[in-house]
């Protein structure tokens, strides 16, 4: 399992100088295609889709959404699929390959077998080298609406954080030292990229959530000497969201904002401290998108608004999903006017579905 797949799984991820800002930071603590509304708040309503699954497969999750509402994610037979939704309708991408964003063009970025590619909106393809050559693998991660693309690369046998320009041309993200592992998982517009940092070479048990802009690393930090930090998503202002990672196996997750110097813990379900939560992404009004787990140690999708507080989509289910089985357990992305996709469960019959809520109001 490559390490972005890992992130992507909720598994924790344990270079010449270049500028580095060390500022210091503020830490705060803080079966048929179904369409059904789902209403939130009151200033807020969503309509439901589940995305249809490829004949043949037995899962599918969607691990990124646009602002026209088309959905990139995987579908598993005996192997993962990339495939691109449009109006809940599967369009096959490429077997032995996973998509992990898309912009508002429809460019979807991810990995196929052990290469980064771009599938463009107009079917063309463009392999994603790391600057090691065609033999080193590479993988894409995140793609900016000007089509500036961040990921990782082997460099040297080590994993280095990377940008690809629309041409495929690729440039390094410099880690704190030499040698040192870097990983990006976000960008945006304005230059902003993000991902996470080892602070030496070799093994690094509590590496450290990054944000650069341009070529400019800084180092996020964490709130104590022994805890990891990682950064998936930024938005157009520079705030990066991600976890901080705590305890013996670093199994204790809560989900992070950074944001102006400021590093916030958002908020878990019902205040229960033994929650696990990771922020996946962050658009440019500042909702976060995520999961929590509950009191019965299920993961659910949730939803923190700039305004502030947290939501479990769940809460708003219609009855006969719930007695069907259904759960949102993850969100991973959202865009820029709202819509959000993920991973829906059925805990009765294991089935898992990509899912799409559009925000109505």
């Amino acid at each position: 399992m490559n390490p972005v797949l890992k992130q992507v799984s909720g598994l924790q991820a344990r270079s010449a100088q270049m500028p580095i800002s060390l500022r210091p930071l503020k830490w705060l603590t803080a079966a048929a295609l179904a369409a059904v509304a789902l209403g939130a708040q009151a200033e807020t309503a969503y309509r439901l889709k589940l995305m249809v699954s490829p004949p043949g497969t037995s899962s599918a999750d969607g691990l990124g959404v646009n602002s026209s509402g088309t959905v990139a994610g995987r579908a598993f037979s005996t192997e993962y699929n990339a495939i691109r939704w449009v109006e809940g309708q599967p369009q096959a991408l490429d077997r032995y390959a996973v998509p992990y964003g898309l912009n508002d063009v429809g460019d979807v970025v991810g990995q196929l077998s052990s290469q980064g590619m771009v599938w463009h909106a107009d079917g063309r393809r463009t392999p994603l080298r790391s600057p090691d050559g065609d033999d080193a693998a590479s993988v894409a991660t995140a793609i900016a609406p000007s089509g500036m693309t961040a990921g990782l690369a082997l460099v040297a046998d080590q994993w280095q954080a990377v940008r690809w320009d629309p041409t495929g041309a690729v440039s390094l993200l410099k880690g704190l030292c030499e040698g040192c592992t870097s990983f990006a998982y976000g960008i945006a517009s304005g230059g902003w990229t993000v991902g996470q940092v080892h602070r030496s070479a070799g093994f690094d048990p509590f590496p450290r959530a990054a944000l650069w802009r341009g070529r400019q690393l800084t180092d996020l930090g964490a709130l104590h000497p022994d805890d990891g930090t990682l950064a998936r998503g930024v938005n157009a202002q520079g705030v990066a969201v991600g976890y901080r990672a705590t305890g013996w196996a670093m199994d204790h997750l809560y989900a992070m904002r950074w944001q102006d110097g400021q590093a916030t813990t958002l908020p878990t379900l019902a205040d229960d401290p033994n929650s696990r939560c990771e922020a996946f992404a962050v658009n440019d009004h500042g909702d976060i998108v995520g999961y929590c787990t509950a009191p019965d140690f299920q993961r659910r999708a949730v939803l923190w608004r700039r305004a502030g507080g947290i939501r479990d989509l769940n809460t708003q289910l219609p009855q006969r999903l719930r007695d069907a089985g259904w759960r949102l357990s993850t969100a991973t992305a959202l865009s820029q006017n709202g819509y959000i996709t993920g991973e829906a469960r059925n805990t009765r019959t294991g089935e898992t579905r990509a899912y799409r809520l559009e925000r109505l109001r």
